[in-house]
């Protein structure tokens, strides 16, 4: 663990990626918003940035959800949705440590 940071190996299984790869298809994930700073509407906010190989082409997106819009909402609940089914209940994500920090 490196400055507040904690990495683990985490295998999905080809039913796990198909669902997040249709998680994703129906966000419309391409379509997001940039990152383009500047000033916020909402804070705290989250930073997604997002590497991935669709038929063979590669995609680097990064946003924020600083500002709030119907992709962005459809955005957050995917990931809740992944969050929740597909990473929390697995064991690599159970064994890693607590958090600190954050807001009290």
């Amino acid at each position: 663990m490196v400055d507040g940071t904690a990495t683990t190996h985490m295998i999905l299984s080809n039913e796990e990626m198909e669902v997040i790869y249709e998680k994703f298809r129906k966000a419309d994930v391409l379509r997001l918003p940039e990152d383009k700073g500047g000033s916020t509407c909402v804070q705290p906010y989250n930073k997604y940035e997002l590497s991935m190989t669709i038929d063979g082409e590669d995609y680097n997106l990064k946003w924020n959800t600083s500002y709030e819009s119907n992709a962005l909402n459809n955005w957050e609940e995917t990931m809740d949705f992944i969050n929740r089914e597909i990473i929390y209940p697995k064991e690599e994500y159970k064994s890693l440590p607590e958090p600190t920090g954050g807001y009290d």
